[in-house]
């Protein structure tokens, strides 16, 4: 995840820490659900759902500089439009593993000193890492 990205985009914003706080915060608790939807979509054969789940993860990693997440999320997302969902399995664990990668990354350059709009929502994440 190249600092860059990050930099990018809160200079897109104003420069406005809060806002890239709310976004940070919301890219956490929603690609969590995302990746929910997509095991749940993949366990009931529906792969217009496991798609379209694919295809938002896949949007909002590569927007927060989750490269990585963002292209397994798109070899999903390839997969289930194709609906050839052998080894989706597999690429939803390691897009699982990439998720926690990339939430731990976006937690430890989340703005400091910025309340969370509702620290519930991220709350299955693990306490972040103070930086040294």
């Amino acid at each position: 995840m190249g600092r860059s990205t990050l930099a990018n985009f809160l200079a897109m914003t104003g420069d406005d820490p809060r806002f890239l706080a709310e976004v940070i915060d919301t890219f956490v608790s929603d690609a969590r659900t995302q990746l929910d939807t997509m095991n749940q979509a993949l366990s009931a054969g529906d792969v217009d759902v496991l798609r379209r789940a694919a295809h938002t993860l896949k949007s909002t990693s590569q927007n927060l500089g989750a490269a990585a997440l963002g292209r397994v999320s798109a070899e999903i997302e390839v997969m289930a439009r194709s609906r050839e969902i052998d080894g989706v399995a597999q690429r939803l664990a390691a897009a699982d593993a990439q998720l926690a990668a990339a939430t731990d990354e976006l937690l430890r350059r989340r703005p400091e000193g910025v309340p969370s709009h509702d620290r519930r929502r991220w709350a299955w994440v693990a306490p972040r890492r103070r930086r040294q």
